[in-house]
């Protein structure tokens, strides 16, 4: 009995590492059960056993690809660091989990490159609408606080700074994932967050 539940989540893992392939290769909307069954020699009835549907496996790869990085995110956001110094390893944190997190990474990549506007992903969009609005709040109370506390020498408004810096680093891993070369995101994209938090100063 152990060993079939051994064998069991040892499929399930692998349906859920050639998912990841699928959806990287053909998007969400050309991915299919089947196409992921094929890969890997199972039967679509045994995808089924463990995902009731794509939507499900989808969901599934985002969360479990993302979990620890997330986690690392998370860990940094609620941290007693000072705002300022939050901001600038948040940037840095997440540039360089693209390139040290191949599972994070590839991702990313499908949700930067390879997503379509469908209504079976009307709720993934509002989702991650209501992450990125959650996220440009929390950008700008850091820059209230870290402007308050003088660290920050800023005087415009923190609600734009926040709006600038999320298109600014996703600006870069959006660059950094379509080329993957010419530079790195712990040397280059740590350089670039410099960059821009000077230049909020300038």
């Amino acid at each position: 009995m152990r060993r079939s539940k051994e064998d069991a989540e040892e499929t399930r893992k692998l349906i859920v590492e050639t998912a990841l392939v699928e959806f990287a290769e053909k998007g969400y909307s050309g991915a299919s059960l089947s196409g992921i069954a094929a890969r890997i020699n199972l039967t679509k009835g045994a995808v089924y056993w463990h995902f009731k549907n794509k939507d499900e496996l989808f969901y599934t790869l985002i969360e479990e690809k993302t979990r620890s990085a997330g986690r690392e995110m998370e860990k940094l956001i609620v941290s007693d660091l000072p705002p300022r110094e939050k901001l600038e390893k948040y940037m840095k944190l997440y540039l360089s989990l693209l390139e040290e997190d191949c599972g994070y990474r590839a991702v990313q990549k499908i949700l930067f490159f390879h997503m379509e506007h469908t209504e079976e992903m009307e709720e993934d969009l509002r989702s991650k609408a209501g992450y990125l609005k959650q996220l440009h709040q929390t950008f700008s109370s850091l820059i209230e606080e870290a402007v308050k506390n003088g660290s920050l020498n800023f005087t415009g408004s923190s609600e734009t700074a926040a709006y600038a810096l999320l298109s600014y680093i996703y600006g870069i891993a959006n660059t950094w994932l379509f080329y993957e070369g010419g530079m790195t995101m712990t040397r280059d994209g740590a350089a670039m967050v410099d960059f821009f938090l000077k230049g909020l100063e300038s």
